[in-house]
């Protein structure tokens, strides 16, 4: 058993660094914007009441979004 230890410490040392290099590798590509995205409106017709209806299911805190700051996009 003792035998085994150096290599298992070594190989969970290793698979931390990797995970830890591959988290901040997603986070790094997360942060930075993307060269030609534009926030573009579909121009949808999305009826008002059914609008309604469906940011107040899909809010996750109540009164954090208004209806005037959607409208305001």
């Amino acid at each position: 058993m003792r035998r085994h230890l150096p290599g298992a410490l070594a190989s969970f040392a290793f698979r931390s660094a990797c995970y830890g290099v591959m988290v901040w590798l997603a986070l790094w590509a997360e942060a930075r914007p993307a060269p030609g995205n534009q926030v573009v409106s579909a121009g949808l017709p999305v009826d008002q009441a059914f609008f309604d209806a469906y940011l107040s299911r899909t809010a996750s805190v109540l009164g954090k979004v208004t209806m005037d700051d959607w409208n305001q996009l």
